[in-house]
């Protein structure tokens, strides 16, 4: 006698097994049909399967997948692109560890701040200014309007 147990096993074997051949995956329906005929002989050992049914689900199995071929490197059918389907964009690449701050490629580079007047640089032309030491002229070496040397060419 069937054990219920091991015909709903079966029942479940071939479900798999007509499923991969709807979907048109021959490798996938011949391992299904190897493993439905497996639990079947498996059944006959363990006494849950009686031998004319674990021999009726090897013929069966046996003749469905007879005219299969299965080619492991080939994509199922539904799975196969169509034409009008376009590859998947590659990822930008991205920075090195060691650039820590380096910009995303596609990304604009930011300005500098401008860091305004440098008062290392003393006054601007046309005299001393805001920033620049009191008392020093535009040539830097001395009150406004003397030149170099502290002789006269400026006013009093």
């Amino acid at each position: 006698m069937l054990d219920d147990e091991a015909a709903v096993a079966l029942a479940h074997g071939a479900q798999r097994l007509a499923f991969a051949l709807e979907q048109d995956d021959p490798c996938a329906a011949m391992a299904e049909a190897d493993a439905v005929a497996a639990q079947a002989r498996d059944g006959v050992r363990a006494g849950t399967v009686p031998t004319d049914v674990a021999n009726e689900v090897g013929a069966v199995t046996s003749e469905v997948t007879a005219d299969l071929t299965c080619e492991p490197d080939a994509e199922p059918a539904d799975e196969t692109p169509d034409e009008t389907d376009d590859p998947e964009p590659e990822p930008a690449p991205q920075p090195a560890p060691d650039e820590p701050d380096a910009p995303a490629p596609d990304a604009d580079p930011e300005p500098a701040p401008d860091p305004g007047p440098d008062p290392d640089e003393g006054p601007g032309p046309g005299g001393p200014g805001p920033g620049g030491p009191p008392g020093e002229g535009p040539d830097g070496d001395g009150p406004p309007g003397q030149a170099r040397g502290g002789q006269g060419g400026g006013q009093p």
